[in-house]
């Protein structure tokens, strides 16, 4: 889940010359959601000065605008060395059927890829059946604390946004230390893990 942030996101790209790395990054972006972008564009790449070489895929991802979110562009392209593929991305909720619909720039020549890279699998995941999974399960720990529940609910309703300060939602919330697990052989494994899947605690 990337909710509210002061910069675009993402922004894929490639800090190396074509001389010094002509095949190019490789990006794939599967089954996120991305929420309130401030501004106009979701994403971007601007690497046109110099111009780099990189390749992205985008697919089911799911995009909410919120309250600082003043346009419905997923990505915009700007770097004429890029291509792409983009493939059943939603919109608040909405699917077009056609997936550069929600591109800006995506219509340079050679810039569209005409299949799904081999890199990138494909998924059984929809971006409406990604959304439902990640605002079920999302969390900065194993068990969500008031920050999480806090932040869920806001993308949930449309009502989080950017901010400035920890401050403008309450502070931070105190947090119970919690007991640490055990981790005999300290591997860095809690021994009843190891148990339960069949691994010796001990080694």
């Amino acid at each position: 889940l990337w909710a509210s942030h002061r910069a675009r996101m993402p922004r894929p790209g490639n800090y190396l010359t074509p001389d010094q790395d002509p095949e190019g990054a490789r990006f794939a972006f599967v089954n996120n959601v991305f929420y309130n972008w401030g501004g106009a564009r979701a994403g971007y790449n601007a690497d046109d000065d110099p111009a780099t070489v990189s390749t992205y895929a985008f697919i089911a991802n799911a995009y909410r605008r919120g309250p600082d979110s003043t346009g419905g562009v997923i990505f915009e392209e700007e770097s004429p060395l890029a291509r792409a593929w983009f493939e059943a991305n939603s919109l608040d909720g909405d699917t077009p059927a056609d997936p550069w619909s929600l591109i800006e720039g995506g219509d340079r020549d050679g810039y569209r890829l005409p299949a799904r890279p081999d890199w990138a699998l494909p998924v059984a995941t929809s971006a409406a059946e990604a959304e439902a999974a990640v605002l079920a399960d999302a969390g900065a720990s194993r068990v969500r604390d008031a920050v999480d529940v806090r932040i869920i609910a806001s993308v949930r309703d449309g009502s989080g946004r950017i901010i400035d300060s920890q401050d403008q939602v309450g502070g931070w919330p105190d947090l119970a230390p919690g007991s640490p697990w055990i981790d005999g052989d300290g591997d860095g494994m809690p021994d009843d893990w190891e148990r339960a899947h069949g691994h010796d605690p001990a080694r």
